[in-house]
């Protein structure tokens, strides 16, 4: 998809991240990630393992209750299984390690929020310096695929419903941020592989498109002109602009 490179550019290795956060402070208390090398396309390159990451963090502040129903970490289980935010972050640098470009990519800024929370109560160079990395290599899928994907009233939709409707792999286990991570990744590449999905969703709410205006202009520009345009060019021209 032309519009999806044009924005993450041309990286060696994407980072797929969901993070799970405390009820009231954001504070990180799980990390899910997977990552691959990828190549012009964007897909992974053929014969590299996919390598997936997960860590419990120890939190400043308790997890809350609304978050130990969600996902089933508890005070407890952080007291005894979760690590300091500083050395999962050292963890993941390592896992995240390569030479080349790399892209982060998360579901929405909540989990970059959660980041920043855990690492300006960790008062920490290096934690401030992997967040900012992060921050500048930072690619947020929900908010390029509902910029074509959305509801009536351009609402966009839970990641469970894009990968419903993109028809990619849901490994269920929702709020466990591995599977959330793999499962983004699943959208990832459905999203690259299906551009058919793509155009059938966006021609469903294209006057409410914020890129209507882009694709329609030189359309009304010919027909200002007295020019005669067909739905056949201007359904190309969809077909082009998605593509």
């Amino acid at each position: 998809m032309r519009l999806l490179k044009e924005e993450i550019g041309e990286p060696r290795e994407l980072v797929f991240l969901d993070l799970e956060g405390t009820q009231l402070s954001h504070e990180t208390i799980a990390i899910g990630a997977c990552k691959y090398f990828c190549g012009p396309d964007l897909l992974p390159l053929p014969g590299k393992k996919i390598q997936v990451f997960k860590r419990l963090i120890k939190p400043q502040s308790p997890v809350g209750g609304v978050v130990t129903v969600l996902t089933g970490i508890t005070d407890d289980r952080l007291k005894t299984e979760g690590i300091t935010f500083h050395k999962a972050l050292v963890e993941l640098m390592t896992f995240t390690k390569c030479t080349g470009k790399k892209v982060y990519i998360t579901f929405g800024n909540q989990d970059l929020n959660m980041l920043y929370q855990s690492k300006v109560r960790a008062n920490d160079q290096l934690c401030q310096d992997f967040y900012d990395h992060i921050k500048r290599n930072w690619f947020d899928m929900q908010a390029f695929v509902s910029r074509f994907v959305h509801d009536e009233r351009h609402m966009t939709f839970s990641q469970p419903k894009l990968l419903e409707i993109y028809e990619a792999k849901n490994l269920q286990h929702a709020h466990d941020p591995l599977y959330d991570a793999e499962n983004l990744m699943n959208l990832f590449i459905q999203v690259i592989k299906r551009p058919d999905i793509t155009l059938r969703e966006f021609k469903k709410n294209l006057l409410t498109s914020k890129d209507f205006f882009i694709i329609s202009k030189p359309f009304i520009d010919d027909l200002c002109n007295g020019k005669d345009v067909s739905s056949k060019d201007f359904n190309k021209a969809i077909e082009d602009y998605l593509s």
